[in-house]
Formats: structure tokens, sequence, C-alpha cells
């Protein structure tokens, strides 16, 4: 018999080293790690503020927190959900360290439907949580009316809303960050469909890069071999040729993933040998060998579901079958068929092919209901960019004008928490989901 399905709030933290990349993995972890047991509804936005700290505490635990929230649904109590919170607090290298010490990730139970429990482990609600705005805020932002101590919880956190920010215990605010993350495009290609031939100097190319790193892009996503409609097929030596003047030149040591575009496991070899993070396969595995080469290897693999690369019109899915649904059964026949070849499910991305054997409609649905793929416990990265099914909402406009709707699209996606973007114009995109983070 199925447990039924409780409403709980986790609030979760980090004030340790690269904080954002925490709390985007701890989420990470909670849809993956058992997303039978736990599924995230909706993520308050982002707060920052000084840390709670004891009297006389080393002046190295003054360190600012990122906060925010997460409504859940689950199906375990609270002492099984505890324990999971644990397991990925360990999983996310927290080091054990003195109570109030600074931690990479925290997450705590804040409250957990209409229980009330104290214990040696766990007191719920969340002790202290009407006096902290770090954690009440947040809160509120994701359950304005859920009653704490008999009030709606957007009542107690009112004498903080409107208060200017030394009147704020800690300093708490609302910042402008955002846990989906940019994956900027550098084709070396003469012949891509909006930007192809603009880098064919190797100097250049990594101008480039530094360029869409600087404008937000976390990921950096390097194709040497277009796969647009009607595009010709080269040769993995011709692909590596044009790669590998470029990944000389690309630092080891960098603030951004690296990531390779291609289907050819020789190139993906070659690009891993030369320190690739990850490998962009807009086929999933039609190179026999590419889950042997990545599976390898320590990088992540970002498979994308086509039907015929490059794509042709008349080839999609089934109309009449629910899209997602017919995703849902690709991509977990595809984990399945990956795992047995050694390539494990934390190390997935997927990618579920916009503008690739699907209609117009299809798409829509797609950009509609990305959310829906959650359920797989995968890391999700769509690839919407300035593709052609735009010119059927902007007809007569070219490639590279169509970032404007790329960015409405962005803007959407974002809300779903789809966890990666692919996009053309960096800068643009990281405007809108600063602009949006502050209208969750």
């Amino acid at each position: 018999m199925n447990s039924p399905m409780k409403k709980v709030i986790l609030g979760l933290g980090s004030n340790q080293g690269h904080r954002l990349d925490y709390l985007r993995k701890a989420i990470g972890k909670l849809r993956s790690i058992a997303p039978l047991k736990i599924q995230i509804i909706k993520i308050s936005p982002i707060y920052e503020s000084y840390a709670l700290l004891p009297p006389g505490a080393p002046a190295n635990w003054d360190l600012k927190f990122l906060n925010l929230a997460v409504l859940c649904e689950t199906t375990l109590d609270a002492s099984e959900l505890l324990r999971e919170i644990k397991t990925i607090e360990g999983l996310l290298g927290r080091q054990k360290r003195e109570r109030w010490a600074p931690r990479e990730i925290d997450i705590d139970i804040l409250d957990f439907g209409n229980i009330s429990l104290k214990s040696e482990s766990l007191t719920i609600p969340h002790p202290g949580l009407l006096d902290r705005p770090f954690a009440l805020l947040p809160f509120s932002d994701l359950a304005p009316n859920w009653l704490l101590s008999g009030k709606p919880a957007q009542a107690h956190a009112r004498r903080w809303r409107h208060s200017s920010l030394n009147q704020v215990e800690f300093e708490t605010q609302r910042t402008g960050l955002y846990l989906t993350e940019i994956m900027g495009i550098l084709n070396l290609t003469p012949d891509s469909f909006s930007d192809g031939g603009r880098f064919p100097d190797p100097s250049q190319a990594l101008a480039q890069i530094e360029a869409l790193s600087n404008a937000g892009a976390t990921v950096i996503d390097i194709g040497a071999e277009s796969t647009r409609p009607g595009a010709a097929t080269i040769t993995p030596d011709e692909e590596w040729q044009r790669l590998k003047p470029l990944l000389k030149l690309v630092p080891k040591e960098r603030c951004y993933t690296l990531s390779i575009d291609t289907r050819n496991a020789a190139t993906a070899k070659k690009a891993l040998d030369h320190g690739a993070d990850w490998i962009n396969d807009v086929t999933a595995g039609s190179d026999p060998e590419m889950i042997k080469v990545v599976a390898q290897s320590r990088a992540n693999y970002v498979f994308m579901h086509s039907l015929s690369v490059p794509p042709i019109a008349s080839e999609h899915l089934a109309l009449e079958i629910d899209t997602i649904d017919q995703l849902k059964e690709w991509a977990e026949e595809k984990v399945q068929k990956f795992e047995k070849h050694g390539l494990s499910r934390d190390r997935l991305i997927l990618d579920p092919g916009l503008g690739f054997g699907k209609t117009f409609s299809q798409n829509m649905e797609l950009l509609r209901d990305a959310s829906r793929l959650h359920d797989l416990g995968l890391p999700l990265l769509m690839g919407h960019s300035r593709k052609s099914y735009i010119s059927k909402i902007a007809p007569g406009t070219a490639a590279a004008d169509r970032d404007l709707e790329t960015a409405v699209f962005s803007h959407a996606l974002d809300l779903q928490t789809v966890n990666y973007l692919r996009v053309h114009q960096v800068e643009m995109t990281h405007r809108v989901l600063r602009a949006g983070s502050w209208l969750k």
C-alpha cells in the first residue's frame, strides 16, 4: 500500500565554497536520489544573509549564506526524510565541523505537514523559524498561507518585507541570483545555421569563450560539425582538425565547464584527453564506441533525443501519443542501456531535442511542459536558441534575429527549473534570468 503524499518545506543554505553551485547540486540530488519518494513542487527565490553565530565565534566563520526554500511532496516520514537529507549532504562533501561553523550545504526540515515533533535529532517546526528572516522569507514566498503558530507565514514575514536592509536581522536580502545555468554556444564550423564561420582563428575563438563566460555562461559548448537541416557530414578527422588548435589554447584552470558537441567517439576520446568536462552527443550514442569512451572517463554525458541528424522535417514523434510520455520512455530505455555499459545515471544529462524529430506543436508542448521531464530525476538541458520552429512565430526572421523569442522561451524554461539553457546570446539570457528571478 502506497504511503500518502505529505507536503514539506526544506531550507537549503551554503556559506562555503561555490555557494550557488552547492544549492544547485542539492536540488539535483533531491530530484535524483529518490524521485518516487520526494517530488519538488516549487523553489523559492534566493536570499543572502550574514551567518547566525554564537558569541565569540572565530572571525573566519563570519561568511555570508545563500539560502532558499523548497516545497516538496514526499511519501517518507520525518525520520526517513532526515536520513535522505543527511545522505545528500554527505554526497555533496559536507565536512564535519563544529556547530555553527561554515558549511558547504545545510538542508533543514522547516515544517512537515501538520505534525509537531521534538526529539534529540529533529524538531518540527524548525526551532527559531519565526525569528530568522533568512528562513522565513523564502518559506513565505513558497507558501504564504501555510499556518505557523496559528497565523499564515506571510503574516509572520510581513515585518521584514518592506524594511530597510539595516532593519532586517542578519541583513537578509533577496538576490537576483538564479539556479538555471547558461550554456554558451561556440561553433567552429563554416556552415552552422546562425553563426557559422565567425571564429576561424583559434585566438578569436578563445576570446569568444572568455566573452561568453564573462557574460554569464557557466558551460561552454564547442561544436565543429554542423547539424542544421541539410548540413554536409564531415569525417571525425576533419572535426578534430577544427577542434584541436582551440583545445590546445583552453586553460586547464578555468571557471566554466567545457563541453564538446560531437557524435563521434574518436573525437570525444581526443577531446577528453585534452580536458573536456562533458560530451554533448546529439545522437545519444549512435557511434557504438561512444558510451565506452565516456564511461572510461570522468565526464558527464549529454544525450539528446533525435530521429535523424541532421533533422528531416517529415520524421517526428507519433502525433497520437503524448510527446512528453514518449520522451520519458525513450530516455529511460537509454539510461538503462548506458548503465549496463558502465555509464552511471549521475553522469547523465537529458536534452529532449527541440527541433529534432518534433513538429512545431510538439516543440511548443515540450517548451510548455518541460517540467514533467523532472520525473526522470535527470538534469535537463534545452537547446532552444534561434531554431527554425521560431520562424513560425516570427515569420521572415533570419536565425540570428531570433534572440528575442529565444529569451521568452528561456524565461519560461527557467520558471520550470530546467537546469541548463543552451543559447547563442548569453548576455541577453543572463539579463532575462536575473530579471525573472524577481518575479518568482
